[in-house]
């Protein structure tokens, strides 16, 4: 399985990365979802 031994490979720095980037998104998604009420758009 190379696959699965290169994923594992990934630095520490990458994995906080895709972390960080994975709760931003996830957070402007929610931030949009409860204001989408309130928006007047």
């Amino acid at each position: 399985m190379p696959k699965a031994t290169i994923l594992t490979r990934s630095t520490a720095a990458e994995t906080a990365a895709d972390v960080a980037r994975v709760l931003i998104v996830t957070g402007c998604a929610l931030a949009l979802v409860l204001a989408g009420p309130v928006l007047p758009l």
